[in-house]
């Protein structure tokens, strides 16, 4: 009877957190076509003053520049699933063959280690920049702070998707 409800017990878990990584992908891919949508309107206003008008935006490079930044760490957490998957695989997987789940252990230790090392990183790089941006005001260690909560988010994602899989063990 234990077992039993044990093994329901991780059913629901198992269940929770696909919902959640589901529920968190598509958050990031809202918040990607919104960026994307940002930048498209923003390039699109700085050529037309340039060009129709002979003037431009103060400061529109900086606001494309994050604008790029941010795109590039909403997306990130999404890179390591799915068909077009950035993935380090060390041996060619054999269709059924026995060394299947060490393979896909070694490259899910291998996304997960790359995760940690750009949230750690940016974290270290983050407390040590100092400075504003000159023309936005923003805090220049906010750039290595969004690639920390990138990586950061990235592994908790990997690890709600293998929780969801039921491979997180």
């Amino acid at each position: 009877m234990a077992g039993l409800m044990g093994a329901a017990a991780a059913t629901v878990a198992s269940r929770l957190a696909g919902g959640l990584a589901r529920g968190l992908e598509r958050a990031l891919h809202a918040a990607c076509g919104i960026v994307l949508a940002l930048a498209l309107a923003l390039v699109f206003a700085t050529t037309l003053q340039r060009y129709a008008l002979s003037s431009g935006y103060l400061g529109a490079e900086e606001a494309a520049t994050w604008l790029l930044l941010l795109v590039a760490c909403l997306g990130f957490p999404l890179v390591a699933d799915g068909p077009l998957a950035m993935r380090v695989e060390l041996y060619a997987p054999a269709p059924g063959g026995r060394g299947e789940a060490l393979r896909a252990a070694l490259a899910e230790a291998f996304v997960l280690a790359a995760c940690l090392a750009l949230a750690l990183a940016g974290a270290k790089a983050a407390l040590a920049v100092g400075g504003t941006s000159p023309l936005l005001g923003l805090g220049e260690w906010l750039r290595p702070a969004a690639l920390a909560a990138s990586g950061a988010a990235a592994f908790v994602l990997r690890a709600l998707v293998l929780a969801g899989q039921g491979r997180a063990r």
